[in-house]
């Protein structure tokens, strides 16, 4: 007996039947690399917490992810007239079989001395996808 379950092991087989799943990040914002970066992997976290796998070898369940806007706002500014502040908002768009969802969030961040960088923006950007990774858990549970 426990030489067939390691047979079945080495063969990769599963006893669970997961069900494959196969993640298409799509978006028309060339600049935004690290935001369909980060939109993938809490996608991925939320499919394997649900229980699926993620890969693209067939038969598998199309999951498509459409990045629908980035929007980026000044929302304050330096005594000099720069800009410190800014409101990010992120709006996703996932289809995954019959189902659609919308998730949108937003999350201001600051620039001190109004300098140019990426490294608060980034923080906003984990900040919002944060904030709808449960309503995206939701929504791949559901299915």
């Amino acid at each position: 007996m426990q030489f067939l379950i390691a047979l079945f092991l080495i063969a990769g087989f599963s006893f669970s039947g997961e069900e494959r799943v196969c993640i298409n990040v799509k978006g028309d914002f060339p600049k935004e690399k690290y935001i369909r970066i980060i939109v993938r992997k809490r996608v991925e976290k939320a499919l394997l917490e649900s229980g699926y796998k993620p890969s693209c070898q067939k038969p598998f369940v199309p999951l498509d992810v459409i990045i629908r806007r980035v929007k980026e706002r000044p929302i304050a500014y330096t005594s000099k007239g720069r800009i410190s502040s800014y409101s990010l908002s992120i709006e996703l768009e996932m289809v995954f079989g019959e189902k659609r969802g919308i998730f949108k969030g937003f999350a201001p961040y600051r620039q001190p001395t109004g300098a140019v960088g990426d490294l608060y923006r980034k923080k906003a950007v984990n900040e919002i996808i944060d904030k709808i990774y449960l309503n995206i858990l939701k929504f791949i549970s559901r299915r």
